[in-house]
């Protein structure tokens, strides 16, 4: 390439990196991205003084530079016929291990730290260490990694073989306890936000920022759904933020809050110890009102529904509790299986209804009240069919086809 100025014809000559280069840029800039950095690309690039141009097209090929062959990089060694720095290295790798089997975090600049405290005359100060401990990165296949959940994920034949133990297990309850199928309750949680602001919009093709103005609305609330398997629904019972007693609490119970659901308040919306007591003692209760045998619930392992006023609550309406064994719910809840996604369905069908309605008059700024969320949420949970609970249940295998 040739720039060309008035007095000058300066030849810039096309740089190239191997490998090993490549891969201390990619884990300098992965670091850089964990640190939450603003345009790590361009920091990365300045601080190795590498084009971003570069470093954006070798991050885009990252799976092909680190899955590349190593061996000539792994072979540098010194003129002499060893490695440089072997023993920091040895030290270093040692120093990640240890932490790591105890599961502490550890980054480039404290593993720097370290080596130069062990070798103070092996490097000219920690950054020049940092820098080296990416290179040796490399070498023992090591490199930055985001904190992964402790969510066990199932396999497919585990996953089937719980739900297949966990479904025989309630039928030989169901028919050993002679629990008429209308108190055999599956319940859950879901949330919902009162903001019904999209998070895309139509904007010109090509264009760096599209930004969606929000209403600002924090309000957002869980929603208590219970279903039993001979298709009956149980009123929800609706969490709203807010002070417990609270002025607002009081305020908002006296005013038109749709009678067919019930109502709490939480500090945050959320599903807590109080909140699942109040559900007990009002949407359960009024479903057992008839009840003159022993019931049956079955709930995810969430830790609220294991606490012992919970499970003192629920034994003094006669109902017993099985849980349903961790990270199956996407096969054994009957909510999540086949009545969330209709009811949230027709939630948003409201929402998106009144948006259109009152679009013109608002300026676009429209805006859901709590009253209209309830009115919103009943009419939601109308719309979902017995036999839509029903028949999920057939799926699973709760009741026969």
């Amino acid at each position: 390439m040739t720039i060309t100025t008035q007095n000058l014809v300066v030849k810039k000559h096309r740089q190239s990196y191997d490998l090993k280069t490549k891969r201390c840029a990619l884990n300098l800039l992965n670091f850089n991205k964990s640190q939450g950095i603003k345009s790590p690309a361009k920091f990365t690039s300045n601080q190795l003084g590498i084009s971003n141009k570069l470093i954006t097209k070798w991050a885009m090929e990252a799976d092909k530079i680190t899955s590349s062959d190593m061996r000539e990089s792994a072979q540098k060694i010194h003129p002499g016929g060893k490695r440089l720095r072997q023993e920091e290295e040895q030290f270093a790798v040692q120093f990640i291990e240890e932490r790591r089997n105890v599961d502490l975090a550890l980054n480039p600049l404290l593993v720097a730290a370290a080596t130069v405290a062990q070798f103070p005359e092996s490097f000219d100060s920690v950054e020049q260490c940092r820098f080296w401990v990416y290179s040796i990165m490399d070498r023992n296949n090591l490199s930055i990694r985001r904190k992964t959940t402790d969510a066990k994920s199932l396999t497919e034949e585990e996953l089937m073989s719980s739900k297949i133990d966990f479904v025989q297990e309630v039928r030989n309850s169901i028919s050993f306890h002679d629990y008429p199928l209308k108190y055999v309750i599956n319940m859950d949680e879901t949330g919902s936000h009162f903001d019904i602001t999209p998070n895309s919009t139509i904007a010109r093709r090509g264009s760096k920022r599209v930004s969606v103005q929000s209403s600002n609305s924090s309000n957002a609330c869980s929603i208590f759904l219970a279903v039993a398997l001979d298709g009956s629904k149980l009123k929800p019972f609706v969490v709203f933020k807010g002070k417990k007693d609270g002025n607002l609490a009081k305020g908002i119970m006296k005013s038109n809050l749709d009678q067919r659901n019930h109502y709490a308040f939480q500090k945050s919306g959320w599903c807590d110890t109080d909140t699942m007591i109040i559900w007990a003692k009002t949407s359960l209760a009024d479903h057992l009102k008839d009840c003159n045998t022993p019931s049956l619930l079955m709930m995810d392992n969430f830790s609220v529904h294991q606490t012992g006023p919970v499970k003192e609550a629920l034994a003094e309406l006669g109902t017993s509790v099985m849980y349903l064994p961790p990270n199956t719910t996407s096969v054994t809840q009957i909510l999540d299986v086949g009545v969330n996604k209709q009811f949230k369905g027709h939630l948003q069908q409201f929402q998106m209804s009144h948006l259109v309605q009152t679009f013109e008059k608002s300026g676009g700024k429209v805006k859901i009240t709590r009253e209209l969320m309830s009115k919103m949420i009943a009419d939601a949970w109308d719309l979902v069919t017995p036999t839509a609970v029903t028949n999920t249940a057939r799926k699973i295998g709760f009741i026969d086809q």
